[in-house]
């Protein structure tokens, strides 16, 4: 059978396995299998997401929730294809604190 989803909530064709699929090949390519990764890492996944955030308060929100699609196939999937960033940051959050509070030498190459 076959689910119902409205287009607002992921777009036109992306869905939520999507997502899934986005944020465990992104996180890898941010967080890295291992390495060192310091200072530099943190501070350069702080400040794409800090830039992300100041776009969605300078008009990307408004441009995410508005009504109508293009022909487009980004602005068809906009919904999805830019929360996918919000839910990596989320996701990149959560895997620090992890490390943190349970892999101390883990959190050490961070």
């Amino acid at each position: 059978t076959q689910s119902t989803q409205h287009v607002s909530e992921y777009g036109t064709h992306w869905n939520f396995f999507f997502t899934l699929c986005a944020i465990n090949i992104l996180s890898e390519g941010l967080l890295g299998a291992g390495g060192e990764g310091g200072w530099s890492r943190r501070g350069g996944i702080l400040l794409a997401f800090s830039v992300y955030q100041f776009a969605l308060t300078q008009g990307l929100q408004k441009y995410v929730e508005r009504e109508g699609r293009t022909s487009n196939i980004f602005d068809m999937n906009r919904e999805g294809l830019l929360g996918t960033l919000g839910y990596l940051s989320l996701h990149v959050v959560a895997e620090f604190i992890g490390r943190v509070a349970f892999w101390r030498k883990d959190a050490e190459k961070w």
